[in-house]
């Protein structure tokens, strides 16, 4: 078993005034041990500016990668091949999570291996909106399928297990 609960995915690219509100809403989280990757995908000096005030923290680690395709998932990929968390936790760098999200992932990944909590975004004007989205509903996924509306966002709301051991 895994010493550790959760591996907390934050993938950046230009966000590196958003970026210590996500961080720090990570480092909040109660109830669950973490670790927190914050994955570069051609980030610039600014970013590389503020992840420096997180060197000390054990806990969170920075990979610098050059600009990849669309949005750098391979290099999500590539980090996570040193994930010791249980499960991942994705986090976007202009998101937070609330304090006990990754307590509640594992809680819900303990006898599955995906979940998504439902998405609550707060508009400009400060008002909250709720779009829950019940993929068992075969008109949810059609929307998706069709691409029409994506309620699976990584914005702090899905988590997964990994496999505890390297496949073969």
């Amino acid at each position: 078993m895994s010493a550790i609960d959760a591996t907390i995915l934050i993938p950046t690219h230009d966000h590196a005034a958003l970026l210590p509100t996500a961080i720090a809403s990570a480092l909040a989280q109660r109830s669950a041990s973490f670790e927190i990757f914050v994955v570069g995908d051609g980030v610039g000096d600014d970013t590389r500016q503020v992840m420096t005030q997180y060197a000390a923290d054990p806990r969170v680690r920075f990979f610098d990668f050059p600009k990849g395709e669309r949005h750098g998932e391979r290099h999500r990929h590539v980090a996570l091949q040193e994930a010791r968390g249980a499960i991942v936790c994705y986090l976007s760098d202009d998101d937070v999570l609330m304090p006990e999200h990754v307590a509640e992932m594992r809680h819900l990944l303990a006898d599955v291996d995906f979940a998504h909590s439902t998405p609550v975004i707060v508009g400009p004007d400060g008002i909250l909106v709720h779009r829950p989205a019940d993929l068992a509903r075969p008109e949810i996924l059609a929307l998706i399928s069709e691409g029409r509306n994506n309620f699976i966002g990584l914005t702090g709301r899905c988590a997964h297990t990994r496999p505890l051991r390297p496949a073969p």
